[in-house]
């Protein structure tokens, strides 16, 4: 029946207000990173060196993995937390290591795996099951495999998936009953360090093309490699980048965010990089760290860069920015905590803090932690008005609106597909421009907007028609940038900055200086080999900066650049977008414009409602990936032609929406489209038309999918890299 519901359209992993107040900041988060209430248990397992033959791969590997879960289990189930190490040493005798699987006899494996256990107990204290696995047996041939062993690490994620599927349904199995009911597969979050990192987006896209039926909610790559160039849209993901990274010292894992964010139309996945200064890449890994263990371990970035010790920031001069393995590992305990906790468990006190609108928490123990946000692709999270892929982008908008480059040096694209070239900064080394590192698959780099300046007058325009003038029910202005180093007009060591300028059509202008409200303008710190590296982060400035302008009416964006004399910038990714859940805009009141206002729905006014019976009715098709859905509901009589509902349905991975057809009244207005989650039974259906007046009711899911066939590689053969297994004393990524 029609009911009034306030103000609020449940949207994917949003609840998002139709019109929050123009630029409403979320309230802060409380600290993830602090222990939670719950005590912690211990196990683990262990099926044999040789139990599992992943797919395509020269040798069987091991099942074995280490468990930490809350000690009390009669609250559960609890969402499953899976970690997978990255390429190491399998084998160790004393301080010597062994590249073989299984490891002979005298040799002892080396337990990678354990490397995390600070991460499991911080997770599990807030209520995971936290499940870290080992990968030895891979890491002994990975190199063997034209795809370097990302499918067989996707295949081991899944394997133990299965084994927890079987042991959360029955007493068999080495717990015999222990974890019965207690583990919800449906709310599965994965972590992969660094060749782990392309493991578990491998793990991710081989559930969802061979129907595995796991709930895989939230992917966070851990100083990834991307040799394959994997893109994984449709799922929560975050990719945390150690500045001082020497192994993989090129940053190449930001390539998971940059090729994913407009990959597939629709996307209601959020995207998030973490950029953590003076952190390297082995601290993550307590195994992997000096001191901590007596094999393989390494400061990779003072062992395997060339003159890494003597760089001001990552090095060991007097002064340096160094993090210590302890400062390391919080920043993972945290940003790591805030992540899952925020998409797994939906919990949306953290969703300020992965958008950057809220600064590091005490418990990262550094300051100094830059990050990106991309938005959902829905109507009200986002509207993007450049994307800058190609050369039309230098003169039209996303949204149709001319473009002015006035007094400018430098005005041009980079780093994408030709005729850009393939990097932005002439003369410098791949390794310090993460965003075009090449991979083993050729494909173009983040295209971005290089702007430089150097006269009075500098400024760069975006004119918007009338489609997109309506501003005000997003939160913010948001851009990705960077500044350019190799340009000698901005001066070592000190930021850049410029003015923002919005004017609606009174003629009312506003404007708001970029370093007001953002770090991202930052001069990158070091000056030896791969540092000073560009890695671009989002500037999100609040629309409720904007004072005396009328958000419903822009006519012109500017970035007036008069802040400096000079300097040069690398820009990508500008947009109009919020970020949210229901606790984050539950206070939120309304301001919708009058019905019929440019750039939004015709909307009925707040507090109207009709009621009929049996208002939507539908019913679900599954398709590899996800459910395709077909609604009807009758138009109501105060909807207006034109009218663009959202349909929202409860799917097992959660609340997802998608756009109806416009209303057409008197005839029933039609929602066609597919979710990435699975069909539940009797699927709870909304259609939201506008504040006060939606339709609700239940759609009809579709019979149970046929059992997945068996597992196999996804992923395509590659030529192998120039160099083979490297040597012990300095393992690949």
């Amino acid at each position: 029946m029609w009911r009034v519901v306030g103000v609020f359209a449940l949207v994917g992993w949003w609840l998002v207000a139709l019109a929050p107040p123009p630029g409403a900041v979320l309230a802060s988060a409380a600290d993830p990173g602090e222990p939670g209430p719950l005590a912690v248990a211990y196990a683990e397992y262990d099926l044999g060196a040789t139990a599992f033959q992943p797919s395509g791969f020269p040798s069987p590997v091991e099942l074995l993995a280490s468990v930490h879960y809350p000690r009390d289990l009669t609250a559960g189930p609890y969402p499953l937390l899976v970690l997978l190490h990255g390429n190491h040493a399998p084998c160790s005798q004393g301080d010597r290591v062994l590249v073989t699987w299984p490891c002979p006899p005298g040799w002892q494996p080396i337990p990678s795996y354990r490397g995390y256990d600070y991460l499991g107990q911080a997770l599990a204290s807030h209520g995971y099951i936290v499940v870290s696995i080992s990968a030895n047996g891979i890491n002994a041939f990975s190199n063997l495999p034209a795809d370097l062993g990302a499918s067989a690490r996707g295949q081991l994620v899944l394997r133990h998936l299965e084994l927890w599927r079987e042991w959360t349904r029955t007493t068999s199995g080495p717990f015999q009953g222990r974890f019965q009911g207690k583990v919800d597969l449906q709310r599965v979050g994965l972590m992969g360090h660094s060749r782990g990192g392309e493991g578990v987006v491998a793990a991710a896209l081989l559930n969802t093309q061979q129907r595995r039926g796991f709930g895989i909610r939230a992917v966070w790559p851990l100083a990834p490699t991307d040799f394959n160039r994997l893109v994984l849209p449709a799922v929560p993901l975050a990719v945390l980048l150690p500045y001082c990274d020497g192994d993989v010292v090129d940053l190449q894992g930001v390539h998971y965010y940059d090729d994913a964010r407009y990959a597939q139309p629709g996307d209601r996945a959020p995207k998030h990089t973490i950029l953590v200064l003076g952190a390297n890449h082995n601290y993550y890994n307590t195994v992997w760290t000096p001191g901590l263990f007596p094999a393989s371990a390494a400061d990779d970035w003072t062992d395997f860069v060339p003159n890494g010790a003597s760089d001001p920031h990552c090095g060991t001069l007097p002064g340096n920015g160094r993090l210590t393995p302890a400062q390391q590992r919080a920043t993972a305990v945290a940003y790591g905590a805030a992540f899952f906790r925020r998409y797994v468990s939906d919990d949306v006190r953290f969703a300020p803090l992965l958008a950057g609108d809220a600064p590091p928490p005490a418990s990262a123990q550094t300051p100094a932690i830059y990050v990106s946000y991309h938005a959902p692709d829905l109507p009200l999270a986002r509207r993007d008005l450049n994307r800058y892929l190609d050369p039309s982008a230098l003169a039209t908008s996303q949204v149709g609106g001319s473009i002015h480059a006035l007094r400018l040096r430098a005005y041009s694209l980079c780093g994408g597909a030709p005729p850009a070239p393939a990097q932005c900064l002439a003369g410098v080394p791949v390794e310090q421009q993460p965003h075009t590192a090449p991979s083993l698959v050729p494909r173009p780099g983040l295209s971005q907007l290089r702007l430089a300046w150097g006269s009075e007058g500098a400024r760069y325009r975006l004119e918007l028609p009338a489609t997109a003038r309506t501003v005000a029910h997003f939160q913010r202005l948001q851009f990705r940038a960077a500044l350019d180093f190799a340009d000698a007009s901005n001066p070592r060591g000190l930021p850049q900055d410029w003015r923002v300028v919005l004017t609606d059509g009174a003629g009312r202008s506003s404007a708001v200086r970029v370093g007001e409200h953002s770090g991202a303008l930052f001069y990158p710190p070091g000056a030896v080999s791969a540092v000073p590296k560009v890695v671009l982060n989002t500037v999100r400035i609040p629309l409720a900066a904007f004072q005396g302008v009328d958000l419903h009416d822009l006519r012109t964006l500017e970035f007036v650049f008069d802040q400096r004399p000079a300097g040069a910038v690398l820009l990508t990714d500008l947009a109009f977008a919020s970020v949210g859940g229901p606790q984050d805009l539950a206070g939120a009141a309304a301001s919708v414009p009058p019905s019929g206002q440019p750039g939004l729905p015709s909307l009925v006014a707040p507090g109207q409602a009709a009621t009929v019976a049996g208002a939507v009715q539908g019913s679900a098709v599954a398709l590899p990936g996800g459910v395709s859905w077909s609604l009807s509901v009758p138009s109501p009589p105060e909807v207006a032609a034109g009218t663009q509902a959202v349909a929202v349905l409860t799917t097992t991975w959660g609340v997802e929406a998608f756009a109806c057809w416009p209303a057409e009244p008197p005839q029933p207005v039609r929602c066609t489209g597919r979710t990435a989650g699975a069909a539940l039974q009797r699927s709870a259906a909304t259609v939201v038309f506008g504040p006060g007046l939606t339709a609700t009711g239940v759609v009809l899911g579709p019979p149970p999918p046929p059992a997945p066939p068996p597992l196999a590689p996804a992923l395509p053969a590659r030529p192998s890299p120039a160099d083979s297994p490297p040597p012990p004393a300095a393992p690949a990524p």
